[in-house]
């Protein structure tokens, strides 16, 4: 993202109580990214780029059926 990075937009986004249940998924090509702590942050899924499209899709379908998000991420 030209602002800020997927850590960076988590912080932010735990700060507003309005948009915390959005599901996010972090969708990065940083090497040696820590998935545990970004999912610790709120996250839903991380994938690494280049992803196959499928992988992509699934992870869209398994948060957007997945019913009300996470009470209290992040």
């Amino acid at each position: 993202m030209p602002v800020m990075d997927g850590w960076e937009f988590l912080i932010e986004r735990n700060r507003d109580p309005a948009i915390v249940p959005a599901p996010v998924i972090i969708f990065t090509a940083a090497a040696g990214l820590d998935a545990v702590a970004l999912r610790a942050l709120g996250a839903e899924d991380v994938l690494r780029k280049p992803a196959d499209p499928a992988d992509l899709l699934a992870a869209v379908r398994r948060h957007a059926l997945a019913g009300p998000p996470r009470a209290g991420a992040g």
